[in-house]
């Protein structure tokens, strides 16, 4: 749990830096595992990260969802009160 709301990037190439984001203590797919205040944290980092690097943030659609038992109209709001307003652009892939 001390990696909780943390953010570790790996940059891959100049345009590109992977955010390895840690969302949630245990794996299982038990009750929710996401914690929505270390998503709060991690959003803020993202941000950050993004503004350092001059690149756009891309999510997996249902981050913290599925497995993870979070709340897609939860996580969503989370991402769009971080990013929404801001000069970062932030887009949501859905498969």
């Amino acid at each position: 749990d001390k990696m909780l709301g943390h953010v570790l990037d790996v940059s891959v190439e100049p345009s590109l830096v992977i955010a390895n984001c840690f969302g949630q203590v245990f794996p299982s797919s038990v009750g929710r595992q996401t914690d929505y205040a270390a998503w709060d944290t991690i959003l803020a980092k993202l941000q950050d990260l993004s503004n350092y690097f001059a690149l756009d943030i891309h999510f997996p659609y249902m981050i913290g969802c599925g497995l993870a038992g979070g709340d897609w109209n939860v996580m969503s709001e989370k991402i769009e009160r971080q990013f929404g307003k801001s000069q970062t652009r932030a887009f949501i892939h859905k498969l």
